[in-house]
């Protein structure tokens, strides 16, 4: 019951600050790339955020409810946020033509935050249930 809670809140904590996220910086922030589509392929988008949050439950935030503190689950999601976002942030800039590099350095930044916020709630209402 636990992990369907983390991983809900994850769900909800995730989703909500991603939708802040880009609804506040999408026309002047990634205005710059071009190619970008107006509109988001949503079996694209449900398949990327449950990959991205079933990760998030398996390598930080189980592990922080097993280690018993809101301090590790805010390091392990910050490690796993530092992998995914490095990645993400990394190869768009590698891969992609004119994205610059504050573009990849924010979007690198939000997600070490983002994962980092998000195992912490996870952990707090997983431990609030074992």
């Amino acid at each position: 019951m636990f992990a369907l809670s983390a991983f809900l809140t994850s769900v909800m904590i995730i989703v909500l600050v991603d939708y802040a996220w880009y609804s506040l910086t999408r026309k002047h922030f990634y205005g710059v790339i071009s190619g970008l589509k107006d509109r988001v392929g949503l079996p694209g988008l449900v398949s990327a955020y449950a990959a991205l949050i079933a990760g998030l439950l398996f390598y930080a935030t189980l592990p922080a409810l097993a280690g018993g503190s809101v301090w590790y689950a805010l390091v392990l999601g910050a490690l796993y946020g530092v992998v995914v976002y490095g990645i993400h942030a990394g190869a768009g800039y590698a891969l992609m033509r004119g994205v610059p590099l504050r573009v990849a350095v924010a979007e690198f930044a939000h997600g070490v935050i983002l994962m980092s916020l998000a195992c912490m709630f996870a952990y707090l209402v997983g431990s609030a249930l074992v």
